[in-house]
């Protein structure tokens, strides 16, 4: 009896019929993989978070060398970021502020402007901007400087000598980038909305003085405004410290190539702070 040549190709792979299921398997595995490590990422963020929070708390973690980390980090984001925060905001002003007037000028609508753009800025362009800026000027530094700690061996000689590297190195960062981030998402604000009144004032686009403006644009401004600000920049800069810190300090073999680190670091803070925006935004 002989065999057709369908019929022989197919009797020369029996695992052809298989070859789907080991397909199906083997996505199935990766995105087991991937879900477990998203998993253990945000269970160590989260115990990061909670152990800065409660740390923070206790007057006896902000000893001398506590704070002295908190200063310099301060000094690095905050004043080192100051310059750069104010250029954009004063473009912010430029593009915003000066467009709601001049179009209020045209339309007779006098309560666009508050109504409208100071909500968007202060909820929403304001603590996002600043967190990216930070990301870009702050975070990257904080994490090379923790990798090169980690890599040189300070972490183990802090460890050896009785420090909590935990207390020495993530809660003074996480805490003076959460507060810088607030301070400058502030001036931020102020920067952007007077940058906008003033391009608008010389250019003869509106009539009413600053008082008229800083009355008719905050008096628009809801107390809830003032708290979404605060708390998601809070939120934004303290996210930004937890990702900076974990990176560097999870593993020596993860601080070594800091080429990669810096990258994936640049990449989670994005990632963390767009979540933490939509989020505030949902809820409040």
């Amino acid at each position: 009896m002989t065999t057709s040549g369908s019929d022989a190709g197919v009797a020369r792979d029996p695992a052809a019929g298989d070859r789907p299921r080991h397909m199906v398997h083997r996505g199935l595995v990766g995105l087991g993989k991937a879900v477990i490590a998203a998993s253990r990422w945000l269970a160590a963020f989260a115990g990061v978070a909670v152990g800065v929070v409660v740390q923070a708390c206790r007057p006896l973690t902000w000893r001398r060398p506590v704070r002295r980390e908190f200063m310099r980090t301060m000094q690095l984001a905050g004043i080192g970021s100051l310059a750069t925060i104010v250029v954009v905001a004063i473009l912010v002003g430029f593009a915003a502020v000066f467009q709601a007037l001049y179009w209020e000028g045209i339309l007779g609508q006098r309560d666009q402007v508050g109504r409208v753009v100071v909500p968007l800025i202060v909820r929403d362009i304001g603590p996002l901007l600043v967190g990216l800026i930070l990301i870009g000027r702050s975070g990257s530094a904080v994490l090379m400087e923790l990798a090169a700690i980690r890599v040189g061996g300070a972490y183990h000689m802090l460890d050896a000598q009785g420090v909590d590297p935990f207390l020495t190195l993530v809660v003074p960062r996480v805490v003076g980038l959460a507060l810088s981030s607030v301070c400058l998402a502030i001036i931020f604000v102020a920067v952007s909305l007077l940058s906008g009144f003033v391009l608008a004032r010389a250019l003869d686009a509106v009539a009413f003085s600053l008082w008229q403006f800083l009355d008719h644009s905050l008096g628009n401004l809801a107390t809830l405004d003032a708290v979404v600000l605060v708390l998601k920049s809070t939120l934004i800069g303290g996210v930004i410290g937890i990702v900076s810190t974990m990176a560097p300090l999870a593993s020596p073999t993860a601080a070594r190539d800091v080429n990669t680190l810096v990258p994936t670091g640049f990449v989670h803070s994005i990632l963390a702070i767009l979540l933490v925006s939509g989020l505030v935004g949902l809820v409040f």
